[in-house]
Formats: C-alpha cells, structure tokens, sequence
C-alpha cells in the first residue's frame, strides 16, 4: 500500500512509508513490488523495473474497496499495509502485514482525547 508515500505534504506516516519504498528499492532486486497508489499521486523519482505503480482509481474507501477488490486481480504474495487500516475482505489466505504507530491510547488511556482512543 503505497497510497500515504505520494502525498504532497508528508507527515509521520507519509514519510514512514516513502522511506520503506525508497529503502526497499536500494537493497532488493530481486523481488518484485507491486505498490497501489492513489489518483493523482507523483511519482517523481525514478524506480527500478522490480518497482510496479499501480493506480487504484477509487475517490472513497480506497483500502476498504479499491485495494481490497485488487488483491484479487493480482497475483501478490504478501499485502504490506504501514498503517493501521487493513482491507476487511481481501484475497482468502493473502499474508497481510500492518504497522501500528502508536498504542498510547490503549495504555496510557488518561494522557489521550477520547477521539484518539477510538
């Protein structure tokens, strides 16, 4: 999931997902990567050829819909989320990995607005 690491303005996770792409790209050619991005995104460096960018044109629930539905178009062995959204249906027995920034709210409940612990 490619779709924070072409924004405009990165901010924490933003940036947190370029520098994996970014990173990856320098130390693995072998594998192959498929990253889904948004409409509009800018790709503006130059990627090897194991690099494919792949547009999901969806304006609304693009993770939920878009990038769900094409993980069963796509032959991928391991959808990467580095956020804290994951695809509720996805392909049957796809390996999915997710990162979770920040568990402050489930253990320091007293610290967080009760918007941010939901």
């Amino acid at each position: 999931d490619g779709s924070r690491a072409f924004t405009k303005d990165r901010t924490g996770t933003e940036n947190y997902s370029y520098q994996i792409l970014l990173n990856l790209a320098k130390i693995d050619t072998e594998n192959s990567y498929k990253v889904y991005i948004r409409p509009g995104s800018k790709i503006e460096e130059s990627w090897p050829i194991n690099f494919e960018f792949k547009v999901l044109n969806y304006q609304r629930l693009w993770t939920q819909v878009g990038l769900g539905l094409q993980t069963f178009f796509d032959k991928i062995d391991i959808l990467f989320i580095p956020s804290h959204t994951v695809p509720l249906f996805r392909k049957p027995g796809l390996k999915t990995v997710m990162t979770v920034h920040d568990m402050g709210a489930e253990y320091l409940p007293d610290l967080h607005q009760l918007k941010q612990a939901i």
